[in-house]
C-alpha cells in the first residue's frame, strides 16, 4: 500500500468515527444531524481532492475557526432565573377612606427594621366592602365591587436605591371578634414587575396580618404582618450550538492525524 493510500485510509477512520459521534449525539434532532453530515461530506470531499490542504499550515486553523465560531457567534440564549427566598415581619398601619356608603379604600402600610433584601417598607392599596357576616375581601379593582371608573390599586415594596418590588394583592379578612376585640387576615400578593435588582421580577408572597381593633372609629388600625414567600428575577445566559462546535471538533481530529510525523 503506498504512503498516500495509507494516509487516505487513516482519514477515512477518523472520519467514520468522527461521523458516528455525530450519529450518536445528534441522533434526535434529524434536521440538524443531516446539516451536519453534509457540511462533512463537503469536507471530505476537499481533503481527498486537494492535497495543498492537506499539506498547508492553514489547514489547522480550519478547526480553531470554527470551534470558535460555535461558541461565539453562533450562540443563543437560553431562560435563567434568580430566585429570593422572602421572610420578614412588618408592624403595620391601615387607613380607610370612603369612597362610597359601603365600600372603602384601604392603604394598608408596613415597615421593618429587618427584611429581607433591604425591603424594609410596603403600601399595600385596595377597595373593601363594608363587612357582613363571615369575612369581607379587598381587592384592586373597585369593579368587583360594582364601582367603574376608578383606578386599578397597586402595592410597592421599597428597597435601597432603586430597588422595588410592584404587585396587587386582595385580602380575605375574619370579621373582628368583638371580645377579644383582635381580627386577622390572610394577603396574597402577586408581584407583576419591579426596579433595580428586582428588574423583572415574578413571584407570589402571603401575607398573614392580625390586628387590635381601636374603639375609636376614625383611628387607623395598628397591627403586624409575617410576609412569606418566593421572589423571582429573570436573566440570560448564552448557550453555545452544537453545530459548528462539533465540526471543529471533528476537523481538528483529522487535521492532528495528517500532521504526526511519518514513520
Amino acid at each position: 500500500m503506498s504512503k498516500s493510500q495509507k494516509k487516505m485510509s487513516k482519514l477515512s477512520k477518523v472520519y467514520s468515527l468522527h461521523r458516528n459521534v455525530v450519529l450518536y449525539i445528534l441522533l434526535p434532532n434529524m434536521k440538524m444531524l443531516i446539516i451536519i453530515l453534509n457540511k462533512l461530506d463537503k469536507l471530505m470531499f476537499l481533503l481527498k481532492n486537494s492535497a495543498l490542504m492537506l499539506r498547508s499550515q492553514r489547514f489547522c486553523l480550519v478547526p480553531v475557526v470554527l470551534t470558535v465560531l460555535g461558541f461565539g457567534s453562533g450562540a443563543t440564549k437560553v431562560s435563567a432565573q434568580t430566585i429570593y427566598p422572602f421572610q420578614a415581619t412588618y408592624d403595620l398601619i391601615s387607613e380607610f377612606e370612603p369612597i362610597t356608603p359601603d365600600v372603602f379604600k384601604v392603604t394598608v402600610t408596613g415597615e421593618s427594621a429587618d427584611a429581607t433584601y433591604g425591603l424594609t417598607k410596603f403600601t399595600s392599596m385596595n377597595y373593601t366592602p363594608l363587612p357582613n357576616v363571615g369575612v369581607e375581601t379587598s381587592k384592586p379593582d373597585a369593579a368587583a365591587f360594582g364601582l367603574d371608573g376608578l383606578p386599578i390599586l397597586t402595592d410597592i415594596f421599597f428597597g435601597s436605591g432603586n430597588d422595588r418590588l410592584y404587585g396587587i394583592s386582595s385580602t380575605t379578612v375574619v370579621v373582628p371578634d368583638l371580645t377579644s376585640l383582635t381580627f386577622t387576615g390572610s394577603t396574597t400578593e402577586t408581584i407583576t414587575g419591579g426596579s433595580g435588582k428586582f428588574s423583572g421580577a415574578t413571584g407570589t408572597l402571603s401575607r398573614i396580618n392580625t390586628y387590635k381593633l381601636n374603639l375609636d372609629p376614625n383611628a387607623p388600625l395598628i397591627g403586624k404582618a409575617v410576609v412569606n414567600g418566593t421572589i423571582k428575577t429573570p436573566q440570560s445566559v448564552p448557550e453555545p450550538e452544537n453545530t459548528t462546535t462539533l465540526i471543529g471538533m471533528g476537523v481538528l481530529g483529522v487535521g492532528f492525524l495528517l500532521r504526526r510525523p511519518r514513520p
